[in-house]
């Protein structure tokens, strides 16, 4: 199930009504935004793209209308031209169109861009009686407020040509701290522990996993400042995923965060920042 959301909370037992309009829009500063229109169905069934162009879907940057979202009918998707930049606010609405008043509003606000800062890479600075480690390191100057990261390191696989995520070892305090989900080697922390302060984050990297001839960049450090609505809903997701049993349908509910006006679906964004060791 992908939903996104805001300021309310939705329960996830079985839907009241089936084909519910639900509003998918996970949006970056790097590429243009997406919206995927979909409907509700039983919850032992997928949500799935309706592929229906009927819908009217207008955004708004910071109080200016920006365009139309237009439908795609190779991809079946709204794609939109805009790019989000950090630290704005969108506005989706959208209706159908032999309707006039909205069907489902939703806001969202980016975060601040956190530029990666004194990025360096230490080599061979410990063995575990068999591999060498090198000890990559960064600082993240957290804001005022509260503040939501993800957080991928990739190593450049010089076979296929492309980045792939690199496991990694670590006893940072954030994020080896109970509240940090690691996800398949993807972090996602909050600044409980670092609020408004500078952290130097310090991360092992067993040699081998880095090292290549190619000349390109061999580590890339990927953070992403997460708004608060896309963190919320990255926890409620996690905390259904773990919930859900398919062979009891009888098993407790979890409530999935919500920010669309009818309280099934999400709109939410991050900003990414990146940099490369060689």
């Amino acid at each position: 199930m992908f939903l996104w959301s805001c300021t309310k909370e939705i329960n996830v037992s079985l839907p009241s009504n089936a084909n519910e309009l639900v509003v998918n829009c996970v949006y970056n500063n790097q590429e243009p935004i997406k919206v995927f229109m979909t409907k509700t169905v039983n919850p032992k069934d997928t949500i799935y793209n309706t592929g229906d162009s009927s819908y009217f879907i207008s955004l708004t940057e910071d109080g200016n209308f920006k365009e139309i979202i237009k439908f795609n009918t190779s991809t079946k998707v709204y794609e939109s031209t805009v790019i989000a930049k950090a630290s704005s606010e969108y506005v989706l609405s959208v209706n159908q169109t032999n309707r006039k008043a909205t069907e489902v509003k939703a806001t969202n606000k980016l975060p601040n861009n956190i530029k990666l800062q004194n990025v360096q890479f230490i080599d061979s600075i410990y063995k575990d009686g068999v591999n060498y480690f090198g000890e990559l390191s960064f600082t993240i100057n957290d804001p005022e407020g509260y503040d939501y990261y993800r957080l991928n390191i990739y190593y450049f696989n010089s076979t296929t040509q492309e980045y792939r995520l690199l496991p990694y070892s670590t006893n940072d305090q954030v994020l080896t701290d109970d509240s940090t989900i690691n996800l398949n080697n993807t972090r996602y922390f909050s600044d409980k522990i670092f609020k408004s302060k500078s952290h130097v984050f310090k991360i092992l990297v067993q040699a081998g996993n880095y090292y290549t001839n190619t000349g390109r960049n061999n580590l890339l450090i990927e953070t992403a400042s997460l708004s608060k609505d896309f963190y919320k809903y990255f926890l409620s997701l996690e905390a259904y995923n773990k919930a859900y049993n398919p062979l009891n349908p009888l098993s407790n509910p979890v409530s999935l965060y919500s920010n669309t006006s009818n309280n099934i679906g999400i709109f939410a964004g991050y900003v990414i920042d990146r940099d490369t060791i060689k």
